[in-house]
């Protein structure tokens, strides 16, 4: 059974969940994580289940998401090229866990809680169906660069790399907004990171 419990953060494919342990140590209360590294996988129709009966029972005030996007990001068109079997099953397999988020996303806009997507800028996951009703129904979005976060390659080098926030408030994205590397004048040298379709 799922205990009863409010907590401010969940996570859903957040990896080792490391933004709600930092959040528990300043004092709030973390939530489930549901990804792989914790033995989750939502590909599996009972670990998709579960995961909506936790958002609907514990009612988290922010979702935290970030979805795999292989499938639908700039590399879905050279893993297109390299094999299309496997460019098909890799996006069957994105668009199935996007549709997840974008669920999610919905339960939180119901219940007049939050969330927070992240993913690679100019992809192809917000304009599905499920996302665009998530936006009809009011979110706000930014784009940031991941070298002004400090993300660096394994020389040191900074990596300018565009992601797109969506989130159901203004304060879960706004420290963001001003994160757009203005060049040389702030990184003189990035490290090479491959090209999307737009970056």
């Amino acid at each position: 059974a799922i205990p009863v419990a409010y907590v401010d953060v969940a996570e859903l494919m957040g990896g080792e969940a490391r933004t709600t342990q930092i959040l528990i140590r300043r004092h709030y209360r973390g939530g489930r994580n549901f990804d792989a590294v914790v033995g989750v996988d939502l590909n599996k129709e009972c670990d998709e289940k579960d995961s909506y009966v936790y958002i609907e029972k514990v009612k988290p005030l922010v979702v935290l998401m970030s979805p795999r996007c292989t499938g639908q990001g700039g590399w879905a068109r050279v893993n297109d090229l390299v094999s299309e079997l496997k460019h098909w099953e890799s996006l069957q397999n994105s668009q199935h866990l996007a549709r997840i988020c974008a669920a999610v996303a919905r339960l939180q806009q119901m219940g007049r809680r939050h969330f927070l997507n992240e993913q690679p800028a100019y992809g192809d996951m917000y304009g599905m169906p499920e996302w665009r009703a998530v936006a009809y129904h009011g979110v706000t979005w930014t784009i940031f660069h991941s070298c002004m976060v400090g993300m660096v390659s394994k020389q040191g080098l900074p990596m300018r790399k565009a992601f797109e926030l969506w989130a159901s408030h203004e304060l879960l994205i706004s420290r963001f907004r001003p994160l757009l590397c203005p060049g040389p004048s702030k990184h003189p040298v990035h490290a090479h990171v491959p090209r999307t379709r737009h970056a």
